[in-house]
């Protein structure tokens, strides 16, 4: 099971959380991606991340009720 980042770590290979369970900070996950991964796999990893975007960000970008 898990979460959408989950999934999205383990179709692109890369892992968004901390083995405590809480999110890495995107310059970690970017050091990995860059130490791990050619070129072209980041640019296919990043334009996946793009395409999923509205969804990976919703809870961001969806207004809140008050």
């Amino acid at each position: 099971m898990g979460d959408k980042w989950d999934k999205l770590g383990e179709q692109c290979g890369l892992s968004f959380r901390k083995p405590d369970g809480t999110f890495k900070p995107v310059n970690e996950w970017l050091d990995d991606l860059y130490l791990q991964y050619t070129s072209e796999q980041i640019f296919n990893i990043v334009d996946c991340i793009f395409e999923k975007a509205e969804m990976l960000f919703e809870d961001q970008i969806t207004p809140r009720a008050k």
